[in-house]
């Protein structure tokens, strides 16, 4: 079996034994993970989140593409410093999510 063909055997393993189901930009995909956070940073304090997905799911995430994970939307973000701060390996790709943005007082 070669590399590609084990990484795509475990991704669909992933998404079938412990995958959360959203939808992305209106699909209704399976994410191999979900991460929630908050941040604090610069001025403006949201809650965060980052969710995995299949390259085959999502071929090219982009800033400001809706993510609903149950009822609740949340947006790609772009960080001002970084830009937008996806990372992939060719199969997956880590997408930071944002929600209720605003300025900190």
């Amino acid at each position: 079996m070669s590399f590609a063909s084990a990484v795509s055997n475990m991704v669909a393993t992933i998404k079938s034994t412990m995958g959360v189901p959203v939808a992305y930009n209106g699909a209704d995909i399976t994410a191999l993970n979900v991460i929630y956070g908050q941040s604090a940073a610069g001025a403006v304090h949201a809650d965060i989140a980052e969710i995995e997905v299949a390259v085959a799911d999502v071929p090219a995430p982009q800033y400001r593409d809706a993510v609903i994970i149950g009822s609740v939307t949340w947006r790609v973000h772009r960080d001002e410093a970084r830009g937008l701060a996806v990372q992939g390996d060719g199969y997956t790709w880590r997408i930071p999510l944002i929600k209720d943005e605003r300025i900190k007082r």
